[in-house]
């Protein structure tokens, strides 16, 4: 009696652990997009490495050259806390990639005008070329795969 008992408690034991697997919810969605934003970065060749050197929040855009759809697309907005790094995983990506950094005060780009969303989030394809509301000066970089790639962005 005493081994049959055990034996039915190491059962139900077994059934119950199954059911709480299988009925484990799904993470959060910023847990699982924080996850994704891991394994691209790990699986990219070439990453752009942001640090905000400033005592303000920035946002950033980038604008790269997407083969696939045979034109300049601007992204945008990445939020980069005072003193924090950000990590944009941009696969395995060669050449130049422009760009742009505001704060409530400060704008950073330089000669080259691409289209942005000023308030949302934004995917613009040819960003070069569309007529859009609403354009932003950029900072022109190289970037390699397998290598260091940084900007930095500090007061003037």
């Amino acid at each position: 009696m005493k081994y049959t008992l055990l034996f039915l408690t190491l059962i139900l034991s077994a059934f119950i652990s199954r059911a709480q697997e299988i009925n484990e919810p799904p993470p959060p969605l910023q847990e699982k997009k924080e996850i994704e934003r891991r394994d691209l970065i790990e699986n990219s060749r070439t990453n752009l490495t942001i640090r905000n050197n400033t005592n303000k929040t920035v946002y950033v855009s980038y604008v790269a050259y997407d083969a696939n759809e045979e034109s300049w697309t601007s992204h945008g907005w990445y939020t980069i806390m005072p003193y924090k790094v950000i990590t944009l995983p941009l696969g395995d990506y060669k050449g130049a990639v422009y760009l742009h950094a505001k704060d409530d005060i400060h704008v950073w780009g330089d000669k080259w005008n691409f289209c942005i969303d000023k308030k949302n989030a934004f995917e613009i394809v040819n960003a070069d070329k569309v007529k859009c509301i609403s354009q932003a000066k950029f900072w022109k970089m190289q970037v390699v795969p397998d290598q260091v790639n940084k900007w930095n962005i500090n007061l003037r």
